[in-house]
């Protein structure tokens, strides 16, 4: 298989977030096809799923139901994605995940997609 065909699949994780993990969100690899371009495509085909990407120089921290971020270089983050519709368009909205002075609930996210 040539590198200019390499995609991301989906796969069951370890059921700790009932979500569509992207791990090194902000890479493009030797594809050439960025993984954030990617993972928005994967959640306009799955609208009923949150994403969330993660930066390669950072973790998603959950404790409990609060989620936040960290950082190893003071830039890279962790990104929540959700589908919503803007007429006959769909769109990914696309919010980051900040560190943890402010309040983020998994569960209020998973509810957001659920209504739209």
């Amino acid at each position: 298989m040539s590198r200019s065909h390499l995609w991301l699949c989906r796969v069951s994780g370890m059921n700790i977030i009932p979500a569509l993990c992207v791990p090194h969100h902000d890479v493009t690899p030797s594809n050439g096809k960025p993984r954030s371009c990617d993972s928005n495509k994967m959640i306009l085909r799955n609208p009923q799923e949150v994403g969330i990407g993660i930066d390669e120089k950072a973790a998603l921290v959950l404790v409990g139901d609060q989620m936040s971020s960290v950082s190893a270089d003071g830039k890279s983050t962790c990104y929540t994605k959700i589908c919503q519709v803007d007429g006959d368009e769909k769109v990914v909205k696309i919010s980051k995940i900040r560190e943890s002075n402010e309040e983020l609930f998994l569960s209020e996210l998973l509810e957001q997609v659920k209504r739209d």
